[in-house]
């Protein structure tokens, strides 16, 4: 019977995802590391043991000391630019480093084969002319964003079928906040 609590580490935990992921596991009784650049801010009491973790995880080796012991790995990160989103050039070598990179050094670097949750993306399969995506396509990426995830999910299912992890990747829709107040009428109407 296990009596440490898995350790569970969510790399851009001040981000869209990383934040919301970490919110949910601090309610958890798990060990739980939040790595990012900025301040991680999680609600009071946490039923989760909390370690914070702030780091630059596209710097050589903070990668290796933030999955240190890991049982379970987000590798959430993500370098968006500005207005832009994800529009990434293809010479942006931050991006590269960051979608690609930092998954690349985490296979290269774990012990005891953790779970790593991937957060890929729907627009990795490139243009699809069915009405429903249900996973059986042929991924065929157009823009730099999704070729990025769609090379970081190849090297987690190569790194899980050779045993050095056990991933799964999320193929996650596009995510929205929505607007804090509603926006002046513009008379047009979009159903819910």
């Amino acid at each position: 019977m296990r009596t440490v609590r898995p350790l569970v580490v969510v790399f851009g935990a001040s981000g869209f995802l990383g934040s919301a992921v970490s919110r949910t596991l601090s309610a958890l009784p798990v060990r739980l590391r939040v790595v990012a650049r900025r301040e991680t801010v999680l609600p009071g009491a946490p039923l989760a043991e909390v370690e914070v973790c702030r780091a630059d995880l596209t710097a050589r080796g903070a990668v290796a000391d933030a999955v240190k012991d890991a049982d379970v790995v987000f590798p959430f990160a993500a370098r968006i630019r500005g207005t832009s989103g994800w529009r990434i050039a293809e010479d942006d070598t931050e991006a590269e480093r960051t979608h690609v990179g930092m998954v690349r050094e985490l296979v290269e670097v774990v012990d005891d084969s953790p779970v790593v949750v991937f957060p890929g993306s729907n627009t990795q399969v490139g243009k699809v002319e069915a009405d429903r995506i249900d996973g059986t396509e042929d991924d065929h990426p157009v823009g730099v964003y999704d070729r990025q995830k769609h090379t970081a999910e190849w090297i987690l299912k190569e790194a899980t079928h050779a045993g050095r992890i056990r991933a799964v990747s999320l193929r996650c829709p596009r995510c929205s906040v929505p607007p804090q107040r509603p926006p002046p009428a513009t008379g047009v109407s979009c159903p819910p």
